[in-house]
C-alpha cells in the first residue's frame, strides 16, 4: 500500500492490517487504535491485536510507531537496539513487527507498563521518582557499548551530525553567538572527554513511564549514540529545568518551576549514587549549552516549517518565549562553563 497518512486512524488500521496479514493471516485490529498525541519524533498509536495466529511478542498492549520518510535506517537500528536492550535486562520495549506502511518505515513494540513519568513528577513522589530516573540512567551506561549498534558521536561530531544540521535548515538569527562558541570550544571538551557510554540520548520524564510498582521504562531511542555520559546526563538537566511549561495544571506549573533545581539535584544525587562517577560541572553546563541550543534550532525548524509538524501537545503546551528563554539560558551557562 502506498500514500499511508500517518495520522489518519483509518489508513493507518488499512496499512497495517494489510501488512501483518502476510505474516500472521487473519489477524486485525482488536479495538481502534488510540494516538498519543504528546509524540514529537514519530507518529505513535496505541495498538491492541487479535488473531489465531499471533505470537506471544505480538499479544497484549503494542505501540505503534511510524517514522519519517526515508528513515529506514534509523527505524531498522532502533529496533535491533531495543531488543538488545530488552534481551539484556534493561527495561526497554521489545519488537514484535518492523516492516512499512505505504513509504514509512514503521515498527510494532510492547508497551510499557505504568504513566508517563511526567504524571508522576507532577505527584507526591516526585523526588523518588526523579532519583530513580537518575539511578537508571547510571544503569543504562554501564551496559557495554560496544555491543550496540549506535553511532560514536564525539563533541564536535554531534555539532556537525544535528546542531550544523538544523542550522542549515532554517534562517533564524542568533543573536547570542552560541553557535560560534559552541564550535570554538568542542574541541576543548573533546580533549578531556570521558570513555564513550551508551546514551539514550534523549533521556527524560516524557520518554518514561512508571509501574505500580515503581518500576521505570524508557521508550524512544532515536537519539541513541556513544558518547561521552555529559551528553546524555546534561540533556536530562536541561529538559528537567524546562519540565514546569508542560505541567497541566497551573499549581504543578508552579510547583514543578519552584522546584526545577530540586529536580536537578535529585536527578543528579541518584545518578551519582548509582555510578559511583563524579560528574565534571563544567562539562556538564557546556552540553547544557549545546541542548538548549538545539531546543532553540528545533523550535525554529517548525516555525519555518522545515521539519514535520505532528500537531503534538507537547510542543503545542510550550510558552510564546520560549526561545527566547532557551538563548538567554544558552548565555548564563556560557558565563558558568567561563571558556
Amino acid at each position: 500500500m502506498t500514500g499511508v497518512d500517518p495520522a489518519d486512524r483509518e489508513q493507518v488500521v488499512a496499512a497495517l492490517v494489510h501488512e501483518l496479514r502476510t505474516r500472521w493471516p487473519g489477524v486485525d485490529v482488536r479495538r481502534q487504535p488510540l494516538p498519543v498525541a504528546a509524540a514529537t519524533s514519530t507518529w505513535v498509536w496505541f495498538v491492541d491485536l487479535t488473531g489465531p495466529e499471533l505470537p506471544a511478542e505480538a499479544t497484549g498492549p503494542l505501540v505503534l510507531r511510524i517514522f519519517d520518510r526515508g528513515q529506514e535506517v534509523q527505524a531498522d537500528r532502533e529496533s535491533r537496539l531495543c531488543d538488545r536492550l530488552a534481551a539484556s535486562g534493561f527495561p526497554a520495549p521489545a519488537t514484535a513487527w518492523r516492516g512499512t506502511l505505504g513509504d514509512h518505515p514503521a515498527q510494532l513494540q510492547r508497551r510499557l507498563p505504568g504513566v508517563p513519568a511526567m504524571e508522576a513528577i507532577a505527584g507526591l513522589r516526585i523526588r523518588s521518582v526523579v532519583r530513580s530516573l537518575g539511578a537508571l540512567q547510571a544503569e543504562l551506561h554501564t551496559l557495554p557499548a560496544d555491543r550496540f549498534d549506535v553511532p560514536t558521536l564525539t563533541a564536535i561530531g554531534y555539532l556537525d551530525a544535528d546542531l550544523g544540521r538544523r542550522r542549515a535548515s532554517v534562517s533564524a538569527i542568533d543573536p547570542s553567538g552560541t553557535w560560534d562558541w559552541l564550535r570554538r570550544t568542542a574541541p576543548i571538551i573533546d580533549a578531556d572527554r570521558c570513555d564513550a557510554v551508551l546514551c539514550h540520548g534523549d533521556f527524560h520524564p516524557l520518554n518514561a513511564v512508571v509501574a505500580t510498582d515503581r518500576s521505570i521504562g524508557i521508550v524512544d531511542w532515536t537519539d541513541a549514540c556513544r558518547a561521552d555520559r555529559h551528553l546524555d546526563v546534561g540533556r536530562t538537566v536541561t529538559l528537567f529545568q524546562l519540565a514546569f511549561v508542560l505541567a497541566q495544571r497551573r499549581s504543578e506549573r508552579w510547583a514543578l518551576r519552584a522546584l526545577r533545581g530540586h529536580l536537578v539535584a535529585w536527578h543528579l544525587a541518584g545518578y551519582q549514587h548509582a555510578s559511583g562517577v563524579v560528574l565534571d560541572h563544567r562539562v556538564l553546563a557546556w552540553w547544557q549549552v549545546v541542548h538548549s541550543y538545539r531546543g532553540w534550532l528545533q523550535l525554529a525548524e517548525l516555525d519555518e516549517a522545515t521539519v514535520t509538524d505532528r500537531q503534538s501537545t507537547t510542543i503545542e503546551a510550550f510558552p510564546s518565549d520560549l526561545p527566547a528563554r532557551l538563548l538567554a539560558r544558552c548565555v548564563a551557562l556560557r558565563r558558568a562553563v567561563a571558556m
